[in-house]
């Protein structure tokens, strides 16, 4: 009978019993164990790197007494107010195969020590109480430095802008205009950056006006910021001309009484400074590279160039005649004028200095007139027959023979030395016998410009930055097909700079300066 049972216990039960398991310290306390502070740490040292929610090998996931509860391939692994015999406690105690954590494991994983057992199987004698625990969120956070691999990007409904993430930074690019548009950044962080941690999710939303990105246990959604009109600014007569400067701290309003306005865009709400020192309308503004120098043309015919710190004091050029429209080349060391009558003007940008150019070649020197012929010599009287010349002892044999002296060396010429480059106060070209509409700068560096004329044409120069002074070289033309009225070029940060024309018919085209070609 005893023999019979025990066949019985072995076909019901078909786990093997281990004689020996490890050391189970003796616990003896009348407060609860607390999950999420006492038992969670050393599971999740020792067993959750198999047994988790996204890797959950024999289907145990470990992570909240609610999974241990559920169990997995072999059953519950927790009978609340059974420690001794809940499948968690027999094998991590290796009372029953398999025992946990393998031997061998990849993890790294170790036995629990006896007291790790012993609370273990308290806490579920006590009924295994508490919830999933959170892990807490890293206390400091560090901007990543060097490249970042792109996790994740995505694309407007439209195609206009892509976003990437790279680290903890997110870029958004224009894909119209082929460059980077912004770089996200969240005021509430310590460093510039969309987030504390990696951005490994981003989504457009539909109008592509709102954009989501996710990170470290957050979503954060990021809206296009619309324009907004500043407050007005009072003019003292009606606007003729208007100027940015390259930084965007400065912008310059010039009007038909012979007045500027500078608006100061860091502080946008002092009032702006006001200068009036022409004498006729402000036809043209331009400020230089480094945003420190306002320069002004009038119709009084007069070039005037002030620091924007203190706009009072100018510098004054007068011109044969108004400039209608301006613009920097040669990274700003020179002014190209558009002036009213017909003629384009390059001038140093501190209005004295010089500008070098090549002098034209020097004129060929006349060649020496031929040398006089001799006089004829005089007839000579007859005489008598001269007598017998006495012998020459030096032909006589074995006498040595006289040679002759050299002639003198005719002495070469010194090498003419090349020719300095000459210099002028200004540089005067009229390359199109039409009114001038506008000038603008096609290159960074400025070597590069176009000149537009009423008639429609618009004419691509090249200039020499070494020789400012030598005429620029026409590059192409481009022809609007109408009256033409304004210019106006993309910013030089642009690659490549376009330019568009329009005229009073209402039409626009947009031009690759670079090629001739119309995109628009």
């Amino acid at each position: 009978m005893k023999r019979s049972l025990l066949l019985c216990l072995s076909l019901l039960s078909p786990v093997t019993l281990r004689a020996e398991g490890l050391p189970v310290a003796e616990l003896k306390r009348d407060t609860e164990v607390n999950f999420a502070t006492e038992v969670y740490p050393f599971l999740k040292a020792n067993c959750l790197a198999c047994h988790n929610e996204s890797k959950a090998k024999a289907g145990l996931s470990l992570e909240s007494p609610q999974d241990m509860l559920k169990g997995g391939d072999s059953g519950p692994a927790i009978t609340p107010g059974k420690g001794a015999e809940s499948f968690l406690f027999t094998t991590a105690a290796h009372l029953e195969d398999p025992p946990m954590p393998p031997a061998n494991n990849k993890s790294k994983a170790e036995n629990l020590k006896p007291e790790q057992l012993a609370l273990l199987r308290l806490w579920i004698d006590q009924g295994a109480k508490g919830d999933a625990v959170s892990s807490a969120a890293p206390e400091s956070w560090t901007l990543l430095k060097g490249p970042q691999p792109i996790y994740t990007a995505a694309i407007s409904t439209d195609g206009r802008f892509a976003a990437a993430a790279r680290g903890q930074q997110v870029h958004l690019y224009d894909l119209k205009l082929g460059r980077l548009a912004a770089s996200l950044r969240d005021p509430s962080l310590e460093f510039p950056a969309a987030d504390r941690d990696l951005v490994q999710a981003i989504a457009f939303s539909p109008d592509g006006r709102t954009l989501a990105t996710g990170g470290y246990r957050n979503v954060k959604v990021w809206k296009r910021a619309e324009a907004e009109a500043g407050k007005p600014v009072a003019i003292p007569a009606d606007p003729a001309a208007l100027s940015v400067s390259p930084n965007g701290k400065s912008s310059a309003i010039g009007s038909t009484d012979g007045s500027i306005l500078l608006v100061n865009h860091d502080t946008p709400e002092a009032a702006p400074v006001t200068v009036k020192d022409h004498a006729g309308a402000v036809s043209a503004l331009a400020f230089s590279a480094d945003g420190a120098i306002l320069f002004s043309g009038s119709a009084d015919k007069t070039l005037k160039a002030r620091p924007v710190a203190e706009p009072a004091k100018s510098n004054n050029l007068g011109l044969p005649a108004q400039a209608l429209s301006m613009t920097l080349l040669n990274g700003g060391k020179q002014i190209l004028l558009a002036c009213a009558d017909q003629t384009l003007r390059i001038i140093s940008a501190d209005l004295k200095s010089p500008l070098a150019f090549t002098p034209p070649p020097a004129p060929p020197k006349p060649a020496p007139a031929p040398a006089p012929a001799p006089a004829p010599a005089p007839a000579k009287p007859a005489t008598s027959p001269a007598p017998n010349p006495a012998p020459n002892p030096a032909a006589q044999p074995g006498a040595a023979k006289a040679t002759p002296a050299a002639a003198p060396a005719t002495p070469k010429p010194p090498t003419p030395a090349p020719e300095p480059a000459s210099t002028k106060p200004l540089l005067e070209f009229k390359p199109h016998a039409q009114p001038l509409v506008a000038v603008a700068t096609l290159k960074a560096d400025g070597s590069e410009f176009a000149a537009a004329y009423a008639d429609g044409t618009v004419i691509v120069f090249q200039s020499n930055p070494a020789l400012p002074g030598d005429a620029p070289k026409e590059l192409r033309r481009l022809a609007h097909g109408a009256a033409l009225s304004q210019l106006a070029a993309t910013s030089l940060k642009v690659n490549p700079v376009q330019i568009a024309t329009t005229g009073p018919g209402g039409i626009v085209k947009v031009w690759n300066p670079a090629d001739g070609k119309m995109l628009a």
